[in-house]
């Protein structure tokens, strides 16, 4: 009889959470509707976040002025790059732990002991993979700093 409390109890709160994460998105599109009424003549379209390569090209002779904004092609470009791509498919990669944490919450709420128990192993798998992918971006970014002697994360760092 505990047992059915303590499993009530959890599947009212899953199906909480599931309820709020379905809800949360529909009080986003109001605000992305009146977004889209301003005007957006400031985008960049040669911004470096809305590009995949990164580096604009060679070093420029200094007779040649070097335009704003200009990425040299050389090592610390390359690091840029590729942080850059891992940036993408760590974005890539929250959207899928979305996906895969809202289906388990869907296959726990349906409530057989078959989903439920198919529940937990997506919930864990998902949980470890998501915190292996943050721990692999940290150190990946870590490294790269090393490497390039930049400090973008200093801020975050306190530093």
């Amino acid at each position: 009889m505990k047992y059915m409390k303590t499993s009530i109890k959890i599947k009212y709160g899953v199906a909480l959470i599931f309820a709020l994460s379905m809800l949360m998105p529909s009080l986003a599109v109001p605000l992305a509707a009146s977004a889209q009424t301003q005007q957006t003549d400031n985008v960049n379209l040669n911004d470096s976040n809305l590009k995949i390569i990164t580096c604009d090209g060679p070093k420029l002779p200094a007779s040649i002025p070097t335009p704003s904004g200009y990425v040299v092609c050389d090592f610390n470009g390359l690091m840029q790059q590729i942080q850059h791509l891992i940036n993408l498919a760590i974005v890539f990669g929250v959207v899928v732990a979305i996906g895969l944490f809202s289906f388990a919450g869907y296959l726990h709420i349906t409530g057989t002991p078959a989903n439920i128990e198919k529940s937990y192993g997506i919930f864990r798998k998902t949980g470890i993979g998501f915190i292996i992918m943050l721990s692999a971006w940290f150190i990946v970014y870590q490294v790269i700093i090393w490497l390039t002697g930049s400090s973008q994360f200093a801020v975050l760092l306190g530093k």
